[in-house]
């Protein structure tokens, strides 16, 4: 088993074991072999150089802002504190550390209250400017990845070996053997053969210095908040049988496809349903999850997550009936993963937008070495998957799935995600194929054999990262 590993130093290392241990052990034993980091080789050879960077949580319930200590008591001049006051003089009340503290929580609520007026499909430019550690794939998007004629989504493709939760000896036997050892926090982008980041391991938040970290909190909470909705839900057959593991999961928000005539909110099948949903969605420790994983879209694919802005806008303006799951985030959907087992077989979102980012948001009780990896099965590549981390990857086109999980270990966790649906159907004029215009219809069709190549030319590179981001532009 190959091992990749991103250290915090500007050197990237990778280390061997023997294929026995294997079947003992799935973390690598044996010594580093240091490279230069100034070398950017492909992942069958060697990793590309660091830069180092952190993402900041920028989400109101969790930001901080440092006030100085410019609000104290002030003495009158010419008098004591112990002496009255003079004729026509009012004397300040004196500021304890309460009210510094009411004055930030003052500012915060009123910062929160403005942003979610905004909406959750309004551009949200990111706040920090980190740029990511980086990973060098051996992978050409176009030719490679099974997009449709449209563009818009994947060809439906079955999985590896369907039903098969894949521990590392299954993946030696199919030669996927590195193992990225990540730590969670510190962002690292996976670039295609152009340089392009075509993923990015997130990670979390980090506070600004001397603020705290309150994230485990968060992580902890979200992994209650999955528990109780899970107590309080009901689950249909299908949601606890299908195609993308052995764990239930339930979507919510909202979709297009499947036969659908028009964009609309999925059905949770009850009131009670609905009630749970409506809970875990106002869950504070819920919603800071899903606000971080779109500042971490923002921050790292500026360029297409303006794209999902400017239509998923449109789309919302079209019909105000259509409700976000989350008021600060672009993804219009959700699919909750419950425990406590929550692994993945290998398998394609093909429903979701081609060359589209899903966030997946991991949490529970596991230790990240030995099980619970993301597996990036067309880059052959394992990556540690710490709980409470963020990963943002192509579902709809970069097959995927997870290791097992330990015996007594739990396991469970958020994605968002947009369907190509909803983009084809603002292309065709807020209508189906069928019923659009036939301009409409055959211009969109025109476009398709060029439409995933022009996605692709909105992910972001590393020395582009910077400026894409100041060019991101406000709505009015």
């Amino acid at each position: 088993m190959d091992a990749l590993r991103v250290t915090s130093s500007p050197v990237v290392s990778i280390a061997s074991s023997p294929a026995a241990s294997l079947a003992s052990s799935p973390t690598p034993s044996s010594p580093l072999v240091s490279l230069n980091s100034s070398s950017v080789a492909s992942l069958a050879s060697s990793p590309a150089a660091s830069v180092a960077g952190s993402l900041a949580d920028t989400d109101g319930e969790g930001q901080s802002a440092d006030w100085s200590d410019t609000d104290g008591a002030s003495a009158i001049p010419g008098t004591s504190r112990a002496s009255s006051p003079e004729v026509g003089t009012k004397r300040k009340r004196k500021r304890y550390a309460s009210d510094k503290v009411a004055k930030k929580e003052h500012w915060r609520r009123k910062r929160q209250r403005e942003q979610e007026e905004l909406g959750p499909t309004a551009p949200r430019p990111p706040k920090h400017h980190e740029i990511p550690d980086i990973v060098q794939a051996t992978l050409t998007p176009v030719s490679h990845f099974p997009v449709n004629t449209t563009g818009y989504t994947t060809n439906r493709i079955g999985s590896i070996q369907p039903d098969v939760v894949w521990t590392f000896l299954r993946l030696r036997d199919i030669s996927i053997e590195k193992v990225l050892a990540w730590d969670g926090i510190k962002p690292i982008g996976i670039l295609d053969d152009e340089g392009r980041i075509i993923a990015v391991l997130a990670g979390r938040p980090i506070k600004d210095s001397g603020a705290g970290d309150d994230w485990d909190k968060v992580v902890a909470g979200l992994e209650a908040a999955i528990a109780k909705l899970k107590r309080q839900s009901s689950f249909t057959a299908k949601d606890q049988d299908h195609r993308r593991g052995p764990h239930p999961a339930k979507a919510y928000g909202v979709s297009h496809g499947g036969g659908q005539t028009q964009p609309s909110v999925l059905d949770l099948g009850s009131k009670k349903n609905c009630r749970a949903a409506d809970a875990f969605r106002s869950d504070p420790s819920v919603i800071r999850a899903a606000h971080f994983a779109n500042a971490a879209f923002s921050t790292f694919a500026p360029k297409l997550y303006e794209r999902y802005c400017d239509y998923l806008e449109r789309l919302r303006r079209h019909d105000p009936t259509l409700t976000w799951n989350f008021p600060r985030s672009v993804f219009p959907a959700m699919t909750v993963n419950f425990g406590p087992n929550a692994v993945c077989y290998d398998h394609l979102d093909f429903g979701n937008a081609a060359a589209g980012w899903c966030a997946i948001t991991s949490a529970g009780s596991y230790d990240p070495k030995l099980g619970g990896h993301l597996i990036l099965f067309d880059i052959d590549l394992i990556v540690e998957f710490p709980p409470g981390s963020t990963i943002l990857i192509p579902s709809s086109i970069m097959r995927h799935g997870n290791t097992p999980i330990q015996d007594g270990e739990t396991r469970v966790g958020i994605t968002q995600y947009a369907a190509g649906g909803l983009f084809r159907y603002v292309d065709h004029g807020f209508s189906t194929q069928d019923k659009a215009d036939p301009k409409v219809r055959a211009r969109v069709l025109a476009e398709g054999p060029s439409r995933f190549e022009k996605l692709l030319s909105l992910y972001s590179r590393i020395d582009t990262l910077e400026q894409d981001r100041k060019n991101m532009t406000l709505y009015s």
